[in-house]
């Protein structure tokens, strides 16, 4: 496939030189892996990896959610004005 465009960016150098590094272990290239999460967006029509990274509070919701403790309103209309009330 011809290259038309040029993809540029910023990253700390001792960051890319690890990441080449991992890259490199499996027989990748940055520029492959660039070409192929790009290729795999448009293919799948969504982001090709996981972006999620919660921050505490959420981990221990989720936690919580895990164990059971779940709060309940009982009905939308509970769960809407108990949303729309001011803290």
């Amino acid at each position: 496939m011809p290259t038309e465009a040029i993809i540029e960016t910023h990253v700390d150098p001792v960051l890319l030189a690890k990441a080449q590094a991992i890259y490199a272990a499996a027989g990748v290239t940055l520029d492959n892996l660039v070409r192929n999460m790009i290729l795999k967006t448009v293919e799948d029509e969504s982001v090709p990896m996981d972006f999620f990274r919660p921050n505490a509070e959420t981990v221990a919701a989720m936690q919580e959610a895990r164990r059971g403790n779940l709060e309940s309103t009982g009905s939308i209309a509970a769960l809407m004005a108990d949303l729309d009330a001011e803290d």
